[in-house]
C-alpha cells in the first residue's frame, strides 16, 4: 500500500480548537495540517490498551504517552484535514524486519545547459568553410518523450562561405521562432570577452524587439557586436546614444539585463560561435545530436538538470499515481467525489519516505506478489516554524531508531 500526507506548517498534534501542541488525543480531531502519531501501549499508568498520542518526551498523562516508554507494537500516523484524519497503514515497531526512513530537504529544480559548438575555452564549433547547401542544425531528445523520443530538429541551410555569426543566427532564430518548441531555448555564444557598456548602463531587454533601450550612453557603435545575457548580435544603422538597434530580433526573456551582461564586443566578428540549449522543463534531461557541418562541434553539459526534491510537481506526481490509496473513494462511480489533494501549488516540502513491512505480510519466495512493502510519503511546508516537522522527526527516532530524531532535516 502507499499513501501521501501532506502537513501544513502547524505545532505538533494540534486539536481542531487550535489548543496547540500535544492537544490532539485522537486523530479525528486534528486540526486541518497538523501531524499526530499514535498508538496502544502495553503498559501505561494512564493509558494502558488504549489508543494514546505519543509525545517528545513529556510525561504519561491521561491520552499521552512519552516516546521513550512507548512498548506498543504498531503506530499509527495522521494528519488532520478539513474532512477528518488522513491515516497510514500503521506500522509494526515492535518486530518489525525491515523499516527505512529516508529524509529530503527541499530543493528547487534545474534546468539543464548544454552547449554546441564554443561554449568555454576548452571547446569549438570546428566549422569547415561553408559551400552552398551545406547545412547545420541540432536534434534534441528530451527523456521525458520516452518510449517515444520523437526529438524536434533543426537546420538552416548555407550559403558558399558564410560566416560562423550567420549560421549560428539564422540557427539560434529558427529555434527561438518555432511555435512548437517546448523544449530548449537558445542563445549564441561567442569567444570575445569584450567589456561592460559604458556609463554603467543596464539595457531593458524586450523579447522579439530590435530596438532596445538603456539606462545610459552605452558606447556601442554601428557594426558592433554586442553580448546580451551571454547571447550575442550585431548593432546596425540607428543605433544612438540611449537607443540600441540589433541585427535580429532579441531571443531572450524579457528583462533588465545588468551592466556586467550587456558588453560591446567591438567591430570585429568573434571567430569562434556556440549554441547554448537550456531546457524548458527544468530536472529533463537533453539529448543533443550534430547535424551536417557541426558534426565535429564539441556537445557538451554545461549545467546538469536536476528534477529537485520536495517539489509541488513532483509530490502532485505522486498524489496522481497513488491516487487509489488516498481513501476509500471510487474513481469509477461519478457520485462518490475522490479525496481532495493536500498540497499548495505554490508550496515547497520536506520530504520523508518512509517503506515498512509488517510482520503479518506473506514471506518466502513461494509468496513473492504478496511479499510487498508500504510506502508512506510524508511532507512538510520547508523552512517551517511550527514545531510539528522538529517533534515528529525527535518521536520517530526514539520509536525506530532509539535515538532522538532520524538525522533528517528539521
Amino acid at each position: 500500500m502507499k499513501k501521501i500526507l501532506v502537513a501544513k506548517d502547524l505545532a505538533y498534534a494540534n486539536d481542531k480548537s487550535s489548543s496547540g501542541a500535544n492537544s490532539a488525543t485522537n486523530p479525528a480531531v486534528l486540526l486541518d495540517g497538523a501531524v499526530g502519531i499514535y498508538g496502544i501501549p502495553k503498559t501505561s499508568v494512564n493509558n494502558k490498551d488504549k489508543l494514546a498520542l505519543i509525545l517528545d518526551a513529556g510525561s504519561d498523562a491521561a491520552g499521552k504517552v512519552p516516546d521513550a516508554s512507548f512498548d506498543g507494537d504498531r503506530i499509527l500516523i495522521a494528519v488532520g484535514t478539513a474532512d477528518g484524519a488522513r491515516e497510514a497503514i500503521p506500522i509494526d515497531i515492535g518486530q518489525n524486519e525491515d523499516i527505512t526512513i529516508v529524509a529530503q530537504s527541499y530543493a528547487a529544480a534545474v534546468a539543464g545547459v548544454y552547449g554546441v559548438g564554443y561554449v568555454s575555452t576548452t571547446t569549438s564549433a570546428n566549422l569547415p568553410t561553408a559551400l552552398n547547401n551545406d547545412v547545420i542544425g541540432v536534434k534534441v531528445f528530451a527523456n521525458d518523450e520516452l518510449p517515444d523520443p520523437r526529438g524536434k530538429l533543426w537546420t538552416v541551410q548555407l550559403t558558399a562561405g558564410e560566416t560562423g555569426y550567420s549560421a549560428f543566427k539564422r540557427l539560434a532564430n529558427k529555434i527561438t521562432n518555432d511555435q512548437d518548441n517546448d523544449v530548449v531555448t537558445v542563445k549564441v555564444s561567442q569567444n570575445v570577452a569584450g567589456a561592460a557598456a559604458a556609463n554603467a548602463a543596464t539595457l531593458a531587454a524586450v523579447k522579439g524587439a530590435t530596438t532596445l533601450t538603456s539606462s545610459a550612453a552605452h558606447g556601442i557603435g554601428v557594426g558592433d557586436y554586442v553580448s546580451i545575457d551571454e547571447d550575442v548580435y550585431q548593432a546596425v544603422t540607428g543605433t544612438a546614444t540611449t537607443s540600441l538597434v540589433l541585427d535580429t530580433p532579441y531571443r531572450g526573456a524579457t528583462a533588465t539585463v545588468a551592466n556586467a551582461a550587456f558588453l560591446d564586443l567591438g567591430a570585429t566578428a568573434p571567430t569562434n560561435y556556440g549554441l547554448r540549449l537550456t531546457a524548458v522543463t527544468a530536472g529533463v534531461s537533453l539529448v543533443v545530436g550534430l547535424v551536417g557541418n557541426l558534426e565535429d562541434a564539441s556537445n557538451t553539459v554545461i549545467t546538469q538538470p536536476f528534477e529537485g526534491t520536495g517539489t509541488y510537481a513532483l509530490l502532485k506526481e505522486i498524489e496522481d499515481k497513488w491516487s487509489g490509496w488516498l481513501g476509500t473513494a471510487s474513481r469509477g462511480d461519478a457520485t462518490v467525489p475522490q479525496p481532495s489533494s493536500m498540497l499548495s501549488s505554490s508550496g515547497t516540502y520536506d520530504v520523508y519516505t518512509i517503506t515498512y513491512k509488517n510482520r503479518l505480510v506473506p514471506k518466502g519466495e513461494m509468496a513473492k506478489v504478496t511479499d510487498v512493502h508500504n510506502v508512506l510519503v510524508i511532507a512538510f511546508p520547508a523552512g517551517g516554524s511550527g514545531g510539528g516537522q522538529a517533534e515528529f522527526e525527535d518521536i520517530m527516532g526514539i520509536l525506530i531508531n532509539g535515538a532522538d530524531g532520524i538525522g533528517g532535516i528539521d
